[in-house]
């Protein structure tokens, strides 16, 4: 699944397995971290997108996810 949707200010951007990196979330910066995964960012907060929130807001993670799922 690739793609990106945004929801108030908050922006999930999708690539690659949707489950997978909702289970296993990893830090933008980590070096083990395949290509392609999730990112979560707050816009107002962060216009730039330089802080994946990914890992620290899974709730909203999960909750667009199944939003773009159902949409996609």
């Amino acid at each position: 699944t690739q793609g990106a949707l945004r929801m108030g200010s908050w922006k999930l951007v999708l690539g690659g397995n949707l489950q997978e990196d909702i289970d296993h979330p990893r830090p933008a910066n980590d070096p083990h971290r395949p290509p392609g995964k999730l990112e979560l960012y707050d816009l107002a907060n962060d216009p730039g997108e330089t802080t994946n929130q990914a890992m620290m807001q899974p709730e909203i993670v999960a909750w667009m996810a199944a939003r773009y799922e159902r949409y996609a």
